[in-house]
């Protein structure tokens, strides 16, 4: 198939060989965006995930960086530059959670909780601002469903902190950045079906969503698809949960 112009709009979408940031992939190359994968060590996702979004008609630069490392998100930021000469969409996926009690977590667990849900995601958007401002783009955050209720969570206290951090970045960036007309939202997802459970977990997963049922993932990317290429101008700093009713 043939490729589309370099000159269609780009998108940056960070962790895209998980499941969630796979379906954004997939989702936004299908509306004609080229696209920035970034993803860890995950090769053979990575490249089955290139060829399956180009089948869509765009191009795909694969982008294996560490984005806890400064160094690594501004390499992310220049090569993603260099292959498409503009950036208009930055969709931070990453955001990992580990279930452990606050009283076993140690500092080095503490710290890499924080550095890989909000430090990573400023250290990219740092490297991203100029180009964005440049193109008017949009940047897309995650959180997690009830995140700005400040509920404790004892087994995921680190991530919870981290992700709170987050609402306070993307409603401030959204406050700064609005005069240079780039948006700035956070998808805020419940549970959604892209982990396996036990039929036991299920059922007490399930009781908590008035739903009756866990999201997708697609459900999460036609989210991000709707904000970045469908939603009205004005929608920003919103805290959008994909929850199914749930607050988890």
């Amino acid at each position: 198939m043939e490729l589309k112009s370099k000159e269609s709009k780009v998108a940056l979408v960070t962790a895209s060989s998980a499941e969630i940031g796979r379906a954004i992939v997939l989702m936004l190359s299908a509306k004609g965006y080229n696209i920035g994968a970034q993803y860890f060590s995950n090769h053979n996702a990575a490249r089955e995930l290139k060829e399956q979004a180009e089948k869509n008609g765009v191009q795909v630069k694969l982008l294996p960086y560490d984005l806890m490392n400064e160094a690594g998100a501004q390499l992310l930021v220049k090569e993603t530059i260099n292959a498409f000469g503009r950036l208009d969409i930055l969709v931070n996926t990453i955001g990992p959670s580990v279930y452990q009690d606050i009283l076993e977590v140690t500092p080095a667990d503490w710290k890499q909780m924080i550095d890989i849900n909000l430090n990573s995601v400023f250290n990219v958007i740092y490297h991203a601002k100029v180009h964005l401002i440049r193109s008017k783009g949009h940047i897309v955050t995650f959180g997690y469903a009830g995140v700005e209720l400040l509920k404790a969570r004892n087994s995921l206290t680190a991530y919870c902190a981290a992700k709170a951090g987050l609402v306070i970045l993307t409603r401030t960036l959204a406050a700064e950045l609005g005069r240079h007309g780039v948006r700035v939202n956070a998808v805020c997802p419940g549970w959604i079906d892209d982990t396996p459970h036990t039929e036991t977990r299920m059922q007490e997963i399930l009781q908590d969503i008035p739903f009756g049922r866990m999201g997708t993932v697609s459900e999460v990317a036609e989210v991000v698809a709707w904000l970045v290429d469908g939603s009205p101008a004005y929608v920003t700093g919103a805290m959008i949960p994909v929850a199914g009713g749930s607050e988890y």
